[in-house]
């Protein structure tokens, strides 16, 4: 497949303020590229390629500022 569905939960401190949206990166090495900034807790990671594994995090946005990133997870386009 040339996509990979991820959602995610939000973490346990907003800093008293709403999330306004989520940065999503995937990378197949060290270099990370900006997939897309979403406002759901939900994302369609699309342009991939069969057989390959990629690596993703998130990042939550509110009037604060951006979080630090999510632990990243490996999976496998299938």
């Amino acid at each position: 497949s040339d996509q990979i569905g991820l959602s995610w939960s939000d973490g346990a401190y907003n800093g008293g303020s709403p999330i306004i949206d989520y940065e999503v990166s995937y990378a197949t090495t060290a270099s990370f590229t900006v997939f897309s900034t979403v406002t759901t807790r939900s994302a369609i990671v699309t342009g991939l390629t069969a057989g390959t594994s990629y690596k993703f995090y998130v990042k939550a946005r509110n009037v604060i500022g951006q979080s630090t990133q999510s632990s990243e997870v490996t999976i496998l386009a299938a």
